[in-house]
């Protein structure tokens, strides 16, 4: 499948998903007649493999394009066995070069690539599943995450790997989620250096998702994915039952300059 899509210079750029091997990157100018010919840039998830399932987001910013990774279903694909792995940040030249952005460091066809922003994948959040949109506004970058940590209470533990449940069980799902929760939005206005604009979705847990980012001239709209309203199981004394959520629900907020 081909999750994103962009222009970028003289060519377009279209990112896959590959369950074996990690994403691709290829590219075409889309000139004469049909069908295009195109260009393998990136692949083998930028040799991090199937931990590098997909691309999920692909931007524009200052003459490169900024590409986000991801594992489908939140970070962790039980039914192809990957993960749980945290997303990556690549950087991508027009002539073909890459810098590592965000990941593990690694020797690569292309040489040693190491994370420039000194941050390991997920901006150092194991729950980071995506990195799921990218926008510039305003002479910086816009990234914003997906944190699953919220829906550990009702994923199936049998398909987690072993070292995950023991990680899970040792930390306690309480305290995960009340470090982890609510999604990430993280700036930068070189591509290296990263500042945090929220770790926990703008106070709100729920709002797991970042999925929408429009620059404009009143400011950057931000969109939340937060499917947990108007109400939401939860556990009690081992009985679930739905109780009435006012924390539930999309929301937009929007962001500008004081």
């Amino acid at each position: 499948s081909i999750f994103e899509m962009a222009a970028f210079g003289d060519y377009l750029y279209a990112g896959t998903i590959n369950f074996k091997q990690g994403f691709q990157i290829w590219r075409t100018q889309a000139t004469g007649d049909p069908p295009y010919a195109w260009e393998l840039v990136i692949a083998h998830g930028a040799y991090r493999g199937p931990l590098n399932q997909g691309v999920v987001s692909l931007a524009e910013f200052n003459g490169a394009l900024y590409i986000g990774s991801g594992i489908q279903n939140g970070g962790i694909d039980g039914v192809n066995r990957v993960g749980p792995a945290a997303p990556e940040l690549i950087r991508l030249y027009p002539d073909n070069r890459w810098d590592l952005l965000v990941g593990n460091a690694r020797e690569t066809p292309d040489g040693f690539k190491q994370p420039l922003s000194g941050f390991r994948p997920g901006f150092n959040n194991l729950f980071n599943g995506y990195f799921w949109r990218m926008a510039a506004h305003d002479g910086w970058l816009y990234l914003g995450t997906l944190d699953w940590s919220r829906m550990l209470p009702y994923a199936d533990r049998e398909r987690w790997p072993a070292w995950f449940r023991r990680t899970v069980d040792r930390i306690g799902l309480e305290k995960i989620i009340a470090r982890q929760s609510g999604f990430d939005l993280y700036r930068s206005a070189d591509g290296e250096n990263w500042l945090p604009v929220t770790t926990n979705g703008f106070d709100n847990s729920y709002n797991y998702g970042l999925r929408g980012l429009v620059s404009t001239p009143q400011g950057l709209y931000v969109g939340a994915v937060n499917p947990f309203g108007p109400r939401v199981a939860c556990c009690e004394e081992e009985q679930w039952r739905y109780q009435d959520n006012p924390e539930g629900g999309l929301e937009i907020w929007l962001g500008s300059q004081a």
